[in-house]
């Protein structure tokens, strides 16, 4: 029981010390995808896509946010390769405009995409959080685990 336990241990600190070199893979991840993007679609693309994609959904008790059902997923989406798995897409709604939030993620980090219909900034969770700007009202953002 004692070896086991000591073994457990080995494989945890060996997972920690893995993980404190991670920075710049998130940095590449986030540059990848924006790359992806460029390829896939365009922002005038984008906002068309997220201002069909808000209407006619049934919102959660009158939520100011929804998750957008597959069937109204950008096809461009399954063509993006990344090192995290797709986790959704979240539409929002502020008195500014309407957004969607396209998440990829896992046990090592957040990717993702922020598309809004007019130029409102991103505003970053903490500062764990960092974003590269396509044109204002689009950005692709990582967390650094930093």
């Amino acid at each position: 029981m004692r070896i086991l336990l000591l073994k457990h241990l080995a494989v945890l600190f060996a997972l920690i010390v893995a993980g404190l070199g991670c920075n710049p893979g998130y940095r590449i991840e986030s540059e990848q995808l924006f790359k992806q993007l460029r390829v896939a679609t365009d922002p005038t693309k984008l906002r068309a896509w997220v201002a069909a994609a808000s209407t006619g959904v049934e919102r959660n008790n009158g939520s100011n946010s929804w998750m957008l059902p597959k069937e109204k997923w950008p096809a461009w989406l399954e063509s993006v390769r990344l090192d995290h798995g797709l986790m959704g897409v979240t539409i929002y709604v502020t008195k500014e405009s309407t957004n969607a939030r396209i998440v990829w993620g896992d046990g090592r980090g957040l990717c993702g995409l922020d598309v809004s219909t007019g130029s409102n900034g991103f505003v970053l969770p903490n500062k764990d959080f960092h974003a590269l700007t396509w044109e204002p009202g689009i950005y692709v953002w990582h967390n650094s685990h930093e």
